[in-house]
């Protein structure tokens, strides 16, 4: 039910699946490159920082531990990507398994919060389940990424 598909470029047994998609935003196209590590105990190397003009954050709603390690995710995309303003870096946080309500371990206030805390950090509760505000969240950076380069 994946209404926003990525075009996958890894395989299996890779450290992270490797996605792609084009993506128009006000008559310009940005390809978004997704690169999703597998091992959540485990911070990634440097080069699959390499080059990043954003970071989506993603935390489980019904998983108070994975919120916790938003910081520590977020600290270290800053110390391995070295942008020339890291408080303009753009970041989207995904609060996932907004279709799960009544297991939400998280409040959504808490994750809004965090996100001012952080300055240029958005936040928007999504579903990979239903596809709910993926779109969304991903032409919302794409954007925001245009919107700083130009």
């Amino acid at each position: 039910n994946n209404q926003f598909p990525f075009e996958k470029q890894s395989g299996p047994g890779a450290a992270c699946d490797f996605l792609r998609k084009d993506c128009a935003v006000d008559g310009k196209t940005a390809c978004v490159q997704l690169w999703d590590h597998k091992n959540r105990f485990e911070p990634p190397d440097l080069s699959f920082f390499r080059g990043a003009d954003a970071c989506v954050l993603v935390f489980d709603m019904t998983d108070e531990k994975s919120f916790a390690a938003l910081s520590t995710w977020h600290e270290e995309v800053l110390a391995k990507v070295r942008p020339s303003n890291p408080d303009a870096f753009p970041f989207m946080v995904f609060g996932n398994k907004s279709d799960a309500e009544q297991e939400h371990k998280v409040p959504s206030e808490a994750a809004e919060m965090w996100c001012e805390s952080r300055g240029n950090c958005q936040y928007l509760e999504t579903s990979a389940a239903t596809a709910a505000n993926v779109e969304v969240g991903f032409l919302q950076l794409v954007q925001k990424v245009l919107d700083t380069a130009s």
